[in-house]
């Protein structure tokens, strides 16, 4: 397990707005992760960061986010 941007296909991180929102938790949770929160101006922008995501999830890499 790892820290990181849970992505989405394509390399895209789950884009969030609110730092205090429950949203980042759940999609790191229901993905195997220990938690999560919103990373507000991360190097990828506002994104969830989870904390223990399973090594079999797909974290956000450098280059393009393909939408």
């Amino acid at each position: 397990a790892r820290d990181g941007y849970i992505a989405k296909p394509h390399n895209c991180v789950y884009e969030c707005f609110d730092a205090f929102s429950s949203y980042c938790n759940g999609v790191c949770t229901k993905n195997g992760a220990k938690s999560g929160y919103c990373q507000i101006l991360g190097i990828y922008g506002n994104g969830c960061w989870c904390i223990a995501l399973p090594d079999n999830v797909p974290i956000r890499i450098p280059g393009k986010c393909h939408r």
